[in-house]
């Protein structure tokens, strides 16, 4: 609960699906897409960060509340975004579990659902990356 206290622009950030800056007359347009796989698909995940370095795999720390109660799963060596997020609802579910909370039994397709629409945000950014490169280098 210090995190959420002390820093909430942090937790804001880790609820929402993405947070896009427009461009100035100092930077261009950012896209800030959150890969949380679990956000939107397990109920209650509030957070919090994803990770992927070739020497530890595919890891996350997920933040999620349900009923009041809050819960921390950490994961990492895992060798696809798929199985980290599958692994990681698991060990959600046997938390809250213990607390008399039922299991939400995330599937891969509803994991894919969800990976589908970052694969329609990725190729909406390349697109409008582009046009504006086109548009720009004339």
């Amino acid at each position: 609960n210090n995190v959420q206290k002390n820093y909430p622009e942090i937790v804001t950030a880790g609820k929402s699906d993405n947070q896009d800056i427009e461009q100035t007359s100092t930077h261009g347009r950012y896209y800030l897409p959150n890969w949380n796989g679990l956000l939107g698909v397990y109920p209650g995940v509030t957070g919090l960060k994803i990770a992927y370095t070739e020497d530890a795999g595919y890891s996350t720390i997920v933040t999620a509340e349900r009923d009041h109660l809050s819960m921390v799963a950490i994961v990492s060596g895992t060798g696809s975004y798929l199985e980290r997020d599958r692994a990681t609802a698991d060990l959600l579910d046997a938390a809250f579990m213990t607390k008399g909370l039922p299991a939400v039994r995330v599937s891969t397709l509803m994991l894919n659902r969800h990976y589908q629409v970052w694969g329609d945000l990725a190729r909406k950014i390349r697109s409008e990356i582009k046009l504006t490169h086109d548009t720009t280098a004339k």
